[in-house]
């Protein structure tokens, strides 16, 4: 199951949420945003910290998935990147390309062009 939206910050404290979560999180996909400019992340904000400590720091991390998107300079997108790097230098995948995973499709990108 994939989520194709920034989840509210409001989700936390919502029962529905945290159990789909706790069933279906080797499954699930959440969108993430990240915000350069604010050097920070939006969307795990969603999770409640009960539902992060039952999955645990690392796990509900995997969880979100980057939807990012790079605008040519003419306001056009015209590729997607399959990951996006992190400031300690690891990758944390695209949210089209963790939703392909948790689908069965053993995607894992093309090294280069679009992963930029």
């Amino acid at each position: 199951m994939a989520i194709d939206l920034l989840p509210p910050k409001a989700w936390s404290v919502s029962d529905p949420l945290a159990d789909a979560v706790l069933r279906y999180a080797d499954s699930l996909t959440l969108a993430a945003h990240s915000d350069p400019e604010e050097r920070r992340v939006l969307g795990p904000e969603c999770l409640s910290p009960l539902v992060v400590t039952a999955l645990g720091q690392e796990r509900a991390t995997a969880l979100f998935g980057f939807t990012n998107l790079d605008l040519d300079a003419d306001g056009t997108i015209r590729q997607g990147r399959t990951s996006y790097p992190l400031e300690d230098g690891s990758r944390r995948p695209s949210w089209a390309a963790l939703a392909a995973r948790h689908l069965g499709n053993p995607f894992r990108g093309a090294e280069g062009r679009s992963e930029r």
